[in-house]
């Protein structure tokens, strides 16, 4: 995803905060984003609400963040 790729390839990127809501981003689309910017961020809030996730899908990117110990608020966590 080049919203990834751009967060990262900025070395002093400061973004805390992005919006990826209303998106229709896929499973696999959002999967490619977190594998790309958990734990090489400092986003810290993620909002991403209405896209085409699953919960199964959420329960398993909940338990990535958790491994990864990287404290980022996702407001779809709210529903799971």
């Amino acid at each position: 995803m080049e919203i990834a790729e751009g967060i990262l390839g900025n070395k002093t990127c400061a973004l805390r905060t992005i919006g990826l809501r209303f998106n229709f981003i896929s499973e696999d689309g959002a999967d490619q984003f977190f594998n790309k910017v958990i734990g090489k961020s400092k986003i810290e809030n993620i909002y991403i609400w209405n896209n085409e996730l699953s919960e199964p899908f959420l329960i398993k990117l909940d338990e990535k963040l958790k491994e990864s110990k990287m404290k980022a608020y996702l407001d779809v966590l709210e529903k799971v």
